[in-house]
């Protein structure tokens, strides 16, 4: 023995009893280390399998090229492979991390069928002694256990079995290693564990009679029907020869009869492979032709434009070739006008132009400029409610640290660990202190603490703080062009003179904003400084901060006779506040910073003062190298995702054709669609519109009785697309589709196999009205489903942006009162769910940005707490299906869970359905707009909120208030009017 204990490495095809085998030496002694896999609806019993090992191998295949399910070999110099070498260190840690303990250990993967070799050197050049075991099941059984768990084909199910039977055998030649046939494992448990054991020589540390009991109660649990009544396929199959010649011997876990055979194994792998290859080929060939019909009919279109014959003709001989292109309709003649149109509707890229961003700033008066190389020291101040330092945080500070000599973070309230870690890692000092005073009294502690003789040892004292992203373009840039200009102190920003909105009839000086202030010599050493802080008085409030520090510095000192000046001057931009309101223009004029408050600020705000946030950041996009995660990961974890959406304006409106060009990337993608059809005469209507997925597509559908599966099955059979159809009876139909999909659904979302899976249902809503409900389920089926080139635009822009977690149609309101009111009493149950399920989510206040009606796109990793919980169907009995239920909560809770997984919500509508709401919406605004005397939205809200929030009946002396207050706006209003100041 080794000095690093035996390992045992469990493999064979999926469905084979890797998992049975797994558990069974794990109770007779063998340790399972790590995590394992949960289980779910595929394996109630468990998987067995190290979650890091599973990951290594998922990514390994990926990077060969290959999948779990391709029958296909591996390439012939895989071992030496890039990704090869990557999979060898991260074995070799896992192998040190978890199985270095104990003396007898398992690992189960049916994934070593194909990648033993890379795993047997790695653990025996790490010191484990290796033995294997290879289990063997009917491969009639294995085909009708992977049609039923993942929709494979019979004929592919053969095929993977012989290939990897065959790679398992040749990979683990020269070790030691045993059969484990399936159906002798479940019929003597015992006698096949002590045969495993001779075989490889060892001894099971725990074979007691309590081990026996707890062994037979587990295979009695996971004993299910066999299923090897299912005919031979052909005569002389390769797969039913090879396992009739295997089963023939009465020593079922030696190896003399397979050893005899490896010429021949060797030689069928020789034959297989290359017929394999090539229809994985064709394969490629007509997923790739479905993925771009679109655009080959349209340029069929162009190039015989008024020749409508040919036109036919050639569409004939496209359905011909490939009877995947059997959709077109009548859209496609008028895709050229759709074509030209899509421009003004969508942006694929940031609608900016290439001379958009200025160049970098010359230093201006460099001849008497100060010098560049300044001693510098800076102070950030930092605070986060959860104590969370966001990624964005130490991206800036290590930027800075290359312009100055030393960094001291002030935490009002402490980090948390990986905070605190975050920040130590990047080498600055850490200050924490409690959260009071706000950013004034932290700036003012930190310089207590660094000390008046410290700070004479610098030419340029730094204040600033975690209230912006950046650096969007280099510091160097702003450090270089401010070291040119002769002044005291200056900052990034400032805001101009203006009404206080603080202190009535108070004007409020232009200042410097205090997110970046610097100080230089001499005003950094005079006691003038000093005294400012020392006599700084209790902050209390926001508006304390802004009047007692922010809008006072800049005039203080500048009546002392300072100067001062900003890197985004005043004079460049036309507002009182260009930081925010004018933020694109700062981002063309290059400021190195984008604040945060820009995306979560009041979206009344943002419309009324026309502020484009999105055109910022699609300037950033397009011109900066920052990485814009590191924008979301903060933003998903601390904004409302309606404000978000609204202020980044995450809609996309697109035509029925495709409007990229070239090959999509998305080409290899799987897809699935879980459809749940309590309504079977409905499978015609949803099955139209699965047929626009223009990829293979698996279709997984949920219904309550056996005579529906019948009908469903037969409806939905001869989709164009389908890849596979798996119709499931469930067990019951409390919490109706909501139920279905958490249930029965879940073995699909958890798998990971998919890339994007469409959720749809058979959406009826009788309690509606017929002309409410069809208009409900016109609005979500055609903004999902549209047409192939309209689906197609959807996977370009998931391609485009990997941080969509759920991608939906707007709320529907037409016919519907769901603007304002889209929680209808649910919310209070959403954030009981949300605890529940440890999701950190910040819930819209009055509308929820939901898929209301409970159909969408979405990423499985996105969603996964929501699947990973074990949800029964009792959870679902006794609820009302109304208001304040289960499945109206989950379904309200769909964009928290994602917005807690780090990802967006994002929405996408068709040309028509975006014209349709557009004049619905505008009509609908201006009526109620109407009913006002002022026509400031926000001003509207004041008013109708201080009736709705004041409990107090009116009185004589409050309802003479009220008409002398609507009627002061209604002169005000006039006279603007007459001024001219009103459209």
């Amino acid at each position: 023995m080794t000095d690093r204990g035996i390992l045992v490495l469990v493999s064979g095809t999926q469905r084979s009893g890797t998992s049975v085998l797994a558990r069974t030496v794990n109770l007779l002694g063998c340790a399972l280390p790590g995590e394992l896999l949960a289980t779910n609806a595929g394996n109630p019993t468990g998987y067995w399998e190290n979650v890091r090992a599973v990951a290594i191998d998922e990514e390994l295949l990926k990077a060969l090229g290959r999948s779990w399910d391709d029958p296909r070999a591996l390439p012939t110099d895989w071992l030496h492979s890039e990704a090869a070498a990557v999979a060898r260190e991260q074995i070799a840690q896992l192998l040190d991390d978890e199985f270095s303990t104990q003396p007898l250990t398992v690992l189960k993967d049916p994934r070593l069928c194909l990648l033993a070799p890379l795993w047997i050197e790695v653990a025996t050049s790490s010191g484990f002694d290796v033995r294997v075991v290879v289990c063997l099941r009917d491969p009639r059984e294995v085909a009708a256990s992977l049609a039923r768990f993942s929709g494979m084909d019979a004929a592919q199910a053969r095929l993977l079995w012989l290939r990897q039977l065959v790679a398992a055998e040749a990979g683990s030649r020269g070790h030691p290693r045993a059969l484990a046939y399936h159906d002798r494992l479940l019929a003597d448990v015992h006698g096949s564990t002590e045969n495993i054991a001779r075989s490889l020589g060892l001894a099971w540390p725990e074979s007691g009679d309590a081990s026996r009991s707890a062994i037979d109660a587990f295979v009695q649990a996971d004993l299910s029907p066999s299923s090897n009544t299912a005919p031979r396929m052909l005569d002389g199959d390769p797969a039913d020869v090879l396992y009739a010649t295997l089963t023939t011997t009465d020593d079922a876990h030696s190896w003399p009869l397979i050893a005899s055979a490896q010429a021949s194994l060797d030689r069928i792998a020789a034959f297989c492979d290359p017929l394999l290859d090539r229809l994985h080929q064709m394969a490629d060939a007509a997923a790739l032709r479905v993925a771009d019909a679109q655009a080959q009919v349209q340029a069929a279109a162009t190039a015989v434009a008024g020749h409508r014959d040919l036109i036919a003709a050639q569409q004939l001989e496209l359905a011909a070739r490939d009877a995947r292109i059997g959709q077109l309709d009548a859209r496609l003649v008028e895709s050229q006008r759709l074509h030209e149109a899509a421009a003004r509707w969508h942006f694929p890229a940031p609608t900016t132009d290439a001379s958009a961003v200025e160049p970098p700033r010359a230093p201006a008066n460099a001849a008497t400029a100060t010098p560049r190389h300044l001693r510098r020291i800076a102070i950030y101040l930092f605070h986060d409610a959860q104590g969370v330092v966001d990624d964005y945080i130490p991206h800036f500070l290590r930027a800075l640290a290359q312009h100055v000599q030393r960094t001291l973070v002030v935490c009002n309230g402490a980090p948390d660990a990986a905070g605190i870690g975050a920040l130590e890692a990047v080498g600055v000092e850490v200050l924490i202190r409690d959260n009071f005073g706000f950013d004034v009294h932290g700036y003012r502690e930190a310089i207590n603490h660094v000390g008046v003789q410290a700070l004479a040892d610098y030419d340029e004292l730094l204040l600033l703080n975690y209230t912006f992203f950046g650096p969007i373009f280099p510091l160097v840039e702003m450090f270089d062009a401010m070291a040119a200009r002769e002044v005291d102190f200056w900052g990034i920003s400032a805001h101009a003179q203006a009404g206080s909105p603080f202190e009535a009839g108070q004007v409020m000086p232009a200042h410097i904003q205090t997110h970046f202030l610097a100080v230089r010599a001499p005003l950094l050493h005079a006691e003038a400084f000093a005294e400012y802080w020392r006599t700084m008085p209790p902050i209390a409030s926001y508006s304390d901060s802004i009047t007692l520090h922010e809008a006072r510095f800049t005039a203080h000192f500048a009546a002392l006779g300072y100067r001062w000046a900003t890197y985004m001057d005043l004079a460049d931009f036309g507002t009182d506040h260009p930081i925010l309101i004018e933020i694109d223009r700062t981002i063309v004029r290059r400021c190195p910073i984008l604040k945060r408050r820009a995306f979560f600020h009041d979206p009344l705000y943002h419309e009324a003062e026309a502020i484009d946030l999105r055109r910022a950041f699609d300037l950033v996009r397009a011109h900066s190298d920052y990485p814009l995660e590191l924008i979301w990961r903060n933003l998903v974890r601390t904004a409302p995702p309606r404000t978000l959406y609204t202020n980044l304006e995450l809609l996309d409106v697109f035509p029925s054709v495709r409007i990229a060009d070239g090959e999509p990337v998305w080409r290899h993608w799987k897809v699935a669609a879980l459809v749940h059809l309590y309504y079977p005469e409905m499978a015609g209507e949803v099955g139209r519109y699965l047929a626009n997925v223009p990829l293979p597509l698996d279709v997984i559908v949920t219904t309550d009785t056996v005579e529906k599966q019948v009908a469903i099955q037969s409806a939905l059979a001869d989709l164009p697309n389908l890849r596979c159809l798996d119709v499931r009876v469930l067990a019951s139909n409390a919490g109706r589709d909501c139920a279905a999909l958490l249930i029965e659904c879940a073995d699909v979302v958890l798998h990971g196999r998919y890339d994007a899976i469409v959720r749809v249902h058979g959406k009826r809503a009788p309690q509606d009205g017929a002309q409410r409900a069809a208009e409900f389920r016109r609005h979500l089926f055609a903004n999902l489903l549209d047409s192939p080139g309209y689906v197609a635009n959807l996977f370009d822009l998931l391609a485009r942006e990997p941080m969509i977690g759920v991608l939906m149609p707007t709320v529907v309101q037409v016919g519907y009162p769901t603007l304002g009111h889209a929680w209808f009493g649910n919310r209070a149950r959403v954030q009981a769910l949300a605890d529940e399920l440890g999701l950190r989510a910040v819930l819209d206040e009055s509308t929820p940005l939901a898929p209301l009606g409970s159909m969408y796109w979405f990423r499985p990793g996105a969603l996964a707490p929501l699947f990973s919980k074990a949800w029964r169907w009792q959870d679902f009995e006794g609820e009302s299906y109304g208001d304040g239920d289960l499945p109206h909560a989950l379904e309200r809770l769909l964009p928290y869970c994602a917005q807690a997984r780090g990802y967006l919500v994002w929405c996408a509508l068709t040309v028509r359905s975006a014209a349709r709401n557009y004049v619905k919406l505008e009509y609908r605004h201006q009526a109620l707009s109407a009913c006002f005397p002022e026509a400031d939205t926000r001003g509207q809200i004041t008013t109708v909120r201080g009736y709705r929030d004041d409990p107090r009946p009116f009185k004589v002396r409050g309802a003479a208030n009220e008409l002398n207050a609507a009627l002061r706006r209604s002169l005000r209003f006039r006279i603007d009017k007459l001024r001219g100041k009103r459209p």
